[in-house]
Formats: C-alpha cells, sequence, structure tokens
C-alpha cells in the first residue's frame, strides 16, 4: 500500500496510520446504524432520526478551527490520544446506559467529537508524511483504508443482527469498544513513529484565521462537494435501516447493502491512481458523482434484493473517489503552515453538513416520507457533479 514513485518516508508510521483509520472509521460504521437502531427500539419516530445523526456533530462544529490550529502549532500526538480515548468513552457509556435516550444522545455527542479529533490528526498526517507529488496516491491509500473500515463495521453488524428487523445491540456496543481500544494502541504508536514538529516553527508559528485559509483557490469548491459527500454518507447508514424497517427489509440485508457499498468503495480507490493518469482528477471527480446520483434516485424503488445490491455497488464506486480527491485538492493547494487550519475549514463543512442535513432530511421524513430523502440527496449530487466540473484549481 505504497503510492506509486518510491519508498514511503516513514513505513512504520504509515502503516500506522493506515490501521488507525480502518479502525476509526469500522467503529464508526458499526455504531452510528446501531444508535440508530436503539432510537427506533426506544420509540423514536423516523422523521426524528435526523436530529439524532446530526448530535453525531455538535460538538466537532465548535472545536474543528482550533484542533486545526493546534495540529500546525504542536503537531498530532496529543490530540490523536485524546481522540482514541474519547472513542473509548464514547463506547463505555452505550455499554453501560445506551438504553436511554438521553445518554444515547450523549453518547452520540461524545462520538463524533472523538471521531473528529482522530480523523484531522489522520489526515494531517498524510500530508506530512508525502511529498505533494505523491499526495494524491497516498490519499487515494489511505482512503482504501477507511473504505476497509466502512465495509468492516456493516459487516459485523449483519453478522450479528441476524433474519430479524433490529439487531442484539450488546456484541455490536462490545465489538466497538474493543476497536477503540486497539486505536488507543495505534496512538501510542504513533506518537513513537510520528516526526516531530520543528521547535523553531512552534515558535515562529502565526495562527492563521479561518477566511485566510478559505482564500485557497478551489476550497470552497473543495468544501461544499466534501461535505455533501460525507452527509450523503451519513444519511444512507442512518436512513437505510429505516428504509429497510418501512420496506420490512431484515438487518443482515440492510448490513449487507451497507458492506457492499464500503466494498465498492474501497476496491474503486485501488485504481484511483490509473484512472487519474487516463482521466484527470476533475473528470473522475464529475464522472463518480454523476454515477452516484443515478444510484441513489433509483434506490428507494421496489425491487429485488440483487437489484439493490447492484445500485449500492454503483453507489459505493460512485462515492468512493470524492472523499480522496477533494482531501488531496485541499492539502496539496494549502501551505504547509496553514495545511491544518485548511483541512479543519473543510472538517468544519462537513460536520456542518452533518449537523443540518441530516435534520433537513427528518424534516422531509415527517411531511413526504423516507423516498423522498434519497430523491433530494440524488438531486444534491447531481449539483455538486455540476460544481466540480466548474470549480477552479491550480
Amino acid at each position: 500500500m505504497v503510492p506509486e514513485g518510491g519508498a514511503v518516508p516513514n513505513r512504520f508510521a504509515w502503516f500506522t496510520l493506515l490501521v488507525q483509520s480502518a479502525l476509526l472509521t469500522g467503529a464508526v460504521a458499526l455504531l452510528r446504524p446501531a444508535i440508530s437502531y436503539a432510537a427506533l427500539d426506544l420509540g423514536v419516530a423516523p422523521e426524528w432520526l435526523g436530529l439524532i445523526a446530526g448530535s453525531f456533530a455538535l460538538l466537532p462544529v465548535l472545536v474543528v478551527l482550533p484542533l486545526g490550529r493546534l495540529t500546525d502549532r504542536r503537531g498530532t500526538r496529543g490530540p490523536m490520544l485524546a481522540g482514541a480515548l474519547t472513542m473509548v468513552t464514547a463506547t463505555v457509556l452505550l455499554v453501560a446506559v445506551g438504553g436511554s435516550l438521553p445518554y444515547l444522545l450523549l453518547a452520540n455527542v461524545v462520538l463524533g467529537f472523538g471521531q473528529v479529533v482522530v480523523m484531522l490528526c489522520l489526515q494531517s498526517g498524510v500530508a506530512t508524511l508525502w511529498p505533494s507529488a505523491r499526495r494524491s496516491g497516498a490519499y487515494g491509500w489511505f482512503a482504501f483504508a477507511t473504505a476497509f473500515g466502512q465495509m468492516l463495521g456493516p459487516g459485523v453488524l449483519a453478522a450479528m443482527g441476524g433474519s430479524g428487523n433490529t439487531p442484539n445491540l450488546s456484541p455490536v456496543y462490545l465489538t466497538g469498544a474493543v476497536g477503540s481500544v486497539a486505536m488507543v494502541a495505534c496512538a501510542v504508536a504513533w506518537a513513537f513513529f510520528m516526526p516531530r514538529p520543528d521547535p523553531r516553527a512552534r515558535r515562529d508559528h502565526t495562527p492563521v484565521r479561518w477566511r485566510t485559509a478559505m482564500k485557497t483557490p478551489g476550497l470552497t469548491a473543495a468544501v461544499l462537494t466534501s461535505l455533501t459527500v460525507l452527509a450523503v454518507l451519513d444519511l444512507l447508514s442512518v436512513y437505510l435501516p429505516a428504509l429497510g424497517v418501512e420496506y420490512g427489509i431484515s438487518v443482515g440485508v440492510i448490513g449487507v447493502l451497507l458492506t457492499v457499498r464500503a466494498a465498492a468503495s474501497m476496491f474503486s480507490r485501488a485504481f484511483m491512481g490509473a484512472l487519474i493518469k487516463v482521466l484527470g482528477e476533475r473528470a473522475l471527480l464529475t464522472g463518480s458523482l454523476s454515477i452516484a446520483c443515478i444510484s441513489i434516485a433509483l434506490l428507494p424503488i421496489e425491487m429485488p434484493v440483487w437489484g439493490l445490491v447492484v445500485l449500492m455497488l454503483l453507489a459505493g464506486v460512485g462515492l468512493g473517489y470524492a472523499h480522496p480527491l477533494t482531501l488531496a485538492w485541499v492539502a496539496n493547494a494549502a501551505a504547509p503552515e496553514v495545511r491544518g487550519t485548511a483541512i479543519s475549514v473543510r472538517m468544519l463543512g462537513n460536520r456542518i453538513g452533518q449537523a443540518a442535513l441530516p435534520v433537513a432530511a427528518g424534516v422531509l421524513t415527517g411531511s413526504a416520507g423516507i423516498v423522498v430523502v434519497f430523491w433530494a440527496i440524488a438531486a444534491a449530487l447531481g449539483g455538486l457533479t455540476l460544481l466540480s466540473a466548474r470549480a477552479p484549481r491550480e
């Protein structure tokens, strides 16, 4: 898993980063649908699921910009360990008091905070380890590892869910706790392997305002694209279970569909470097968004399970490229001294989308039904296709 062009600058740091990426996304992909099922079990109406999903992004919206400045100034060692320990705290809350709706919401908020801290450190770490000429390929493999985790989480849910419409949540929560503890071990290894920041750079560092970072060419378009794609992935994990309950689709089948989506994203990213050479980054991004738009628009139409599998496969391929492409876009455009801030601006946009779009989806569900949510997602992806085709690049 080394991008083309030579040896990895720090092999142990790169391996630790990829393992941590898979553990993080696997735990989140397992726990977020489980929280949706727990809320439904507690009597929460489907139209309120968007509010619960939005609580995941509540703290990240408030702290992600200061975190970006912190990593610019101090590096990622301390924040990485703190984020991993926060993930453990969230799983402990789910195991101990996840049967209460207020504590379920609290655990979701804590989970979102831990996730954004660890993810910011990982994304900044890729840019630190790799030179700009090889960064797109490195982000492709990083996205491959995150997609592996996104595939693993629903796979575990499918295995534990069985043929019923709701799973037994206790073993699901315990599995998430084990993964979070493994993340702490990776964070300790990260502290040994990652390059240490230059002390002179710490003394000379001047904090950068987010407005300055937003002047990076194309960053606004990249943020809009990124926040919508991430929100789409969230909405699929939240509303596909609700669609399953409405249509009588078992937990096992829903888990398989989410796994197929993640697997398609993962394996497609292994070929991203070759496709960029043939098509270019812009054409690859607009084409993949178009595929995702059409696939998701067809999802709520009643059809055999194999048809849903095909659509989720295509959606996974379509959504699989946008995440690493926008990451490389931002990291390459930003100067090293403001890279953490630029990535945090991108993540702030992501979290605003995660907070606002699920709430909007909940309003749509309450007024027009779950089907309209999927059609609204498709419409947003269609708009992104046009935006990404015209966005400025350096």
